[in-house]
């Protein structure tokens, strides 16, 4: 009753709970068909003279967003699917070339499901008082929302210079 969880946290945990009492009946995908979807883990090279493209994909029941310093969705949307280069000492290394070689990196949606649980990532460690603090800012939503801008096909077409967001 006195600790604070994440809601991430609650609903893994009851998510968890409702699937051992539906395995093996005819409901047992339940969650999957209903909440499920795939994110796409990718790897690009950006050296010219080493190309390298590797995907993973991650089911999912929820995607967790980042919110500190965020106003609103499309924001915290922004920074899920945002790039990470690595370069310098933080080079990738690539089988395929036995090489280190200068990467992006980035998280999206590869497919919706048929209901989008978003949560969004409220507490936070502060190592200063070694305690959970929540984060209590402010936060927009749209009434409307157009998914695609995060998902592979749409950061692909932006990539390629269709802008058609909204």
């Amino acid at each position: 009753v006195h600790i604070q969880q994440d809601v991430n946290e609650f609903y893994n945990l009851l998510l968890d709970q409702v699937e051992v009492v539906l395995k093996g009946t005819k409901d047992e995908k339940l969650f999957q068909e209903t909440l499920g979807g795939k994110l796409s883990h990718e790897i690009f090279s950006m050296e010219d003279e080493f190309p390298y493209y590797k995907e993973s994909e991650e089911p999912y029941l929820t995607i967790s967003l980042e919110i500190k310093h965020k106003s609103k969705l499309q924001d915290a949307l922004d920074l899920f699917v945002q790039e990470e280069v690595l370069d310098g000492d933080n080079k990738f290394f690539c089988e395929n070339h036995n090489r280190k070689i200068k990467v992006k990196k980035r998280c999206c949606i590869k497919t919706l499901p048929n209901t989008l649980v978003l949560t969004l990532k409220r507490f936070e460690f502060d190592y200063n008082t070694m305690q959970k603090m929540k984060i209590n800012d402010y936060f927009e939503f749209p009434q409307n929302l157009n998914i695609r801008n995060w998902t592979k096909a749409g950061l692909s077409e932006a990539q390629r210079g269709k802008t058609e967001y909204f």
